[in-house]
């Protein structure tokens, strides 16, 4: 599924689901991602170091509805009392590191863990995390 269907798929989830599980099921959605494309945050990474036609075009693109999106949801799972407290923009970009870091720094990160980060195990790991990291890891 492509980015602009998920973000279709999870404002239907925020309206069935709830806020936070509807957050719970984007960040899958993002680790997902991640794992199976962790060049995208690599050329993101390379790209964000300056103020520049690809990085605006990347932000237009693909960023500002994810964002737009993840920290809606964020809000609305803060109001409902289910997920940590703070800028739902710093939240944002702490899943961001919490999520990217195992797979854009994959060889790093084998060789000090000796953990396959691209193993089923790891990205459920992974997605346990950052959803603890929210607060919204243990939704029912």
């Amino acid at each position: 599924m492509g980015v602009r269907a998920q973000i279709l798929a999870s404002e239907h989830d925020a309206k069935t689901l709830g806020p936070a599980q509807a957050l719970r099921q984007l960040v899958r959605y993002f680790v997902q991602l991640t794992a199976a494309r962790p060049q995208l945050h690599r050329m993101l990474t390379f790209e964000g170091r300056s103020d520049n036609e690809r990085l605006r075009w990347w932000i237009s693109e693909y960023v500002r509805d994810f964002y737009a999106l993840s920290t809606r949801l964020i809000r609305e799972a803060q109001k409902a009392g289910v997920a940590r407290a703070g800028n739902p923009g710093r939240l944002h970009y702490a899943v961001i590191g919490i999520v990217t870091t195992s797979f854009v720094f994959e060889t790093e990160y084998r060789t000090m863990t000796k953990i396959d980060p691209f193993s089923a195990r790891e990205i459920e790991a992974v997605s346990e995390m950052a959803c603890d990291f929210l607060g919204v890891g243990r939704v029912s």
